[in-house]
């Protein structure tokens, strides 16, 4: 009897993405972002009808409210380099959310935009977005073809809650653009605080904040854990270490009684751990292996709400995150080495 064999490799990806982001339901304070965001709070109505009555964007259709927007999100962001990008956009399994891209550098000239999801999430999916669904979902119909783009284009994304039930959304970037250009592939330039753009990082880490401002007197800063910001005794330099999550605050004191305020969030993350698994061996009449079976070996007691497992075909790929191979996977009739991804969905 001829066995084929898949032997397994894990590859452990410290899952260090996201901080609870801020949500504008308004395309004019649209917020600027350059990496990876966390789940958010959700969103909660629509602000200021952004399509001034009409009600129809692309696929984007009319709510039960008679607007194209119903609990709406609005960010921008901008291309520091060629190359192919998508976005993956996170969320529990049981809301229905949906998206529209604008290219485009005002919000008063939308257009129609160039990727736009409009599908009901009756499959339960756990991600839509543009590019590849990271769980290796290739029957996933709230994907829309990669972005290739070029430095300095624009961008506006509405993401928008249909079924008036959310508990928030994260925001993931992807495509070989992270790859060629991983430190520049977006542009920081848009964001305008002293403290920079949101922080992620992994447990352990010690994130330093720099206020550094010239011609200040002294700083103040202060931390909130969610029941408002509080001093922190003695911290009254110009950086500051942290190695807790919270949202950070510095008041920058300038000569003649002024000041500068400048918020940041900062989130750590719990590593995720992969778990040890077995090889398997089967008959030469299976086609098809369905890695799914493994999912729960990697993962353990870990919950699959808040990490993505993904399979590939060489150590480089699942180290980088792409070519991710599907969850119902074609052998080749031959003993194969699969390489297992385990990174925190946030």
């Amino acid at each position: 009897m001829i066995r084929k064999g898949i032997l397994v490799y894990i590859a452990v990806l410290l899952g260090i993405t996201g901080i609870f982001a801020q949500v504008s339901p308004d395309c004019s304070n649209a917020i600027p972002i350059c990496n990876n965001t966390p789940v958010n709070g959700g969103t909660f109505g629509l602000g200021t009808d952004d399509f001034n009555g009409v009600n129809v964007s692309g696929c984007l259709e009319e709510t039960l409210l008679g607007t194209i927007e119903s609990n709406s999100a609005w960010y921008r962001f901008r291309t520091g380099a060629s190359g192919q990008l998508g976005f993956n956009l996170g969320f529990d399994t049981s809301e229905d959310w949906d998206f529209a891209l604008y290219k485009t550098s005002d919000c008063t000239t939308l257009g129609d935009p160039i990727r736009c999801n409009f599908f009901d999430n009756q499959d339960e999916s756990a991600f839509i977005g543009v590019g590849e669904d990271p769980t290796g979902n290739t029957d996933n119909v709230q994907y829309e073809e990669w972005l290739q783009v070029e430095p300095g284009e624009d961008y506006y994304l509405l993401i928008n809650n249909f079924s008036n039930n959310n508990s928030g959304f994260s925001i993931q970037f992807s495509g070989h653009i992270f790859v060629t250009n991983p430190f520049d592939a977006l542009d920081c330039s848009i964001i305008n605080n002293l403290l920079g753009p949101p922080i992620s990082a992994c447990e352990n880490d010690v994130i330093t904040l720099d206020a550094t401002t010239i011609n200040a007197i002294d700083y103040n800063w202060f931390e909130d854990l969610g029941s408002g910001f509080q001093p922190i005794n003695g911290q009254h330099n110009p950086t500051l270490q942290v190695t807790s999550s919270a949202q950070y605050r510095v008041q920058v004191n300038m000569p003649s009684n002024n000041y500068v305020i400048s918020d940041v969030n900062v989130v750590f993350y719990t590593n995720p751990v992969a778990n040890m698994v077995s090889d398997d061996a089967y008959c030469n009449d299976i086609d098809t292996y369905d890695f799914a079976v493994k999912d729960i070996e990697v993962l353990g007691a870990q919950s699959p709400s808040e990490y993505i497992v993904s399979y590939y075909d060489s150590f480089n790929d699942a180290t980088l995150g792409t070519n991710s191979l599907p969850k119902q996977y074609g052998t080749m009739g031959s003993t194969e080495t699969i390489y297992v991804r385990i990174a925190s969905l946030y």
